[in-house]
């Protein structure tokens, strides 16, 4: 049995937008203390997403107005939260992420342009 990591939106406090926030059970250890993967100034934060890859390692997605990524791993934890849509061409929403057989992952999200909804992605070796 491997690890779990769950991944959720959350009010840090009364007034403020939804941030991400994620929760890590391993075997050993039992669950983690809840920990804060991004940065809750860029916006609220919603649809959440996470996929392992067959080493252990995770990614997790969300949007807040741009789609934001963040790597765990089981050795180091979490990684620094990385913006991977920026063109600002309208608001992105419902990332997904999915790792192939050899640890690649994707990441695909929909983004209107104000004309027509559009399906964007990102690559990640």
């Amino acid at each position: 049995m491997g690890n779990v990591i769950a991944v959720w939106r959350q009010r840090l406090s009364v007034g403020t937008g939804y941030s991400t926030v994620a929760n890590t059970y391993s075997p050993n250890d039992g669950w983690s203390s809840a920990a804060l993967i991004e940065d809750p100034s860029n916006g609220s934060a919603g649809n959440q997403q996470i996929a392992f890859d067959n080493e252990g390692n995770a990614i997790a997605v969300w949007r807040n107005s741009n789609i934001w990524a963040n790597t765990w791993s089981p050795i180091s934890g979490w990684d620094a939260a990385t913006l991977i849509e920026n063109d600002n061409a309208g608001i992105a929403v419902e990332p997904q992420i999915a790792f192939d057989g050899a640890s690649n992952a994707i990441a695909v999200w929909a983004e209107s342009d104000g004309t027509r909804d559009n399906i964007r992605a990102n690559q990640f070796e």
